[in-house]
């Protein structure tokens, strides 16, 4: 991974068309925020999200007097920018301060595999201490909660979700945080135009081992947030059908998984759920 110079700031660009139609149009980091309207989706400590859409000067009406306005055009998309607080001695905590370098390859790698998530645009390092990794901003999305608690999934759709993990790990990669407000859903028209996408991939890892740890704890924390919204047993059962379609079946995963859904469950106080309903 190669930094090259953009104005004072350095950067990496993205494997697609997106970096450098949208970001490398401008001639710094500076001018690039300074062109965009910039809202706030969620500020922390360590990390903070916020969506970029570029300004365009409008001229006025001929017979009309005054500068120019300010629009943003329907046809112009949007860009996601998330910042992260690094060190300058990540050494001493090198999962978090190494955090960016980590994601970026993994969610390019995907992006080249033709995985499901958004497309990257640009790693940003506007000055020390700090890191951005710019993606695609998906119009119209709505996290795979809101869409459940809307009465629209079926059991093709949690069977999609779960041959989308499966797929996921027989790319050799782990999420590490599969609860439901990280997957978002789009919909290009009817339910054969839904897509549903990961997002944070701040917990995602190259697995190698053979142990069923890693992938039992991405089925379990799905499963955790279906069974907290009280989704029906088929459901579930579809879930984990799809993903033994890309990811073969074994009694070790099985009790893997089992044990950590009743972990989470405990901590979540819902172990009446779970004795209810049991395992799939």
């Amino acid at each position: 991974m190669k930094f090259e110079k953009w104005g004072a700031a350095r950067l990496v660009l993205g494997p697609g068309p997106l970096g450098r139609s949208m970001v490398l149009d401008y001639p710094s980091w500076d001018v690039f925020l300074k062109a965009g309207e910039v809202k706030t989706i969620k500020q922390g400590k360590s990390t903070s999200v916020y969506t970029w859409t570029p300004l365009r000067s409008h001229e006025p009406e001929l017979g009309r007097t005054g500068a120019g306005l300010l629009w943003r055009g329907p046809d112009q998309a949007s860009l996601v920018m998330k910042f992260y607080r690094t060190l300058l001695f990540p050494v001493w905590w090198p999962w978090l301060c190494g955090r960016p370098k980590r994601v970026w390859p993994i969610g390019t790698g995907l992006e080249r595999a033709a995985g499901p998530v958004p497309a990257h645009a640009a790693l940003v390092r506007p000055g020390s201490g700090v890191e951005v990794i710019v993606t695609e901003y998906l119009g119209g999305a709505v996290t795979f909660y809101a869409f459940v608690t809307a009465g629209q999934a079926t059991e093709a759709h949690f069977d999609a979700l779960g041959r989308l993990l499966g797929r996921l790990h027989r790319l050799g990669v782990v999420h590490g945080d599969m609860k439901w407000s990280n997957i978002m859903v789009t919909c290009a028209g009817g339910h054969e135009g839904i897509r549903f996408w990961l997002v944070d991939l701040d917990g995602a890892f190259r697995f190698t081992g053979a142990g069923p740890e890693a992938r039992a704890r991405d089925v379990a924390r799905f499963m955790c947030d279906a069974m907290k919204e009280g989704v029906a047993e088929v459901l579930l059962a579809a879930f984990r059908q799809g993903y033994h379609q890309d990811w073969p079946r074994d009694d070790g995963l099985e009790r893997e998984i089992d044990r950590r859904l009743g972990s989470l469950l405990k901590k979540k106080g819902l172990l009446g759920v779970w004795h209810r309903q049991g395992a799939f």
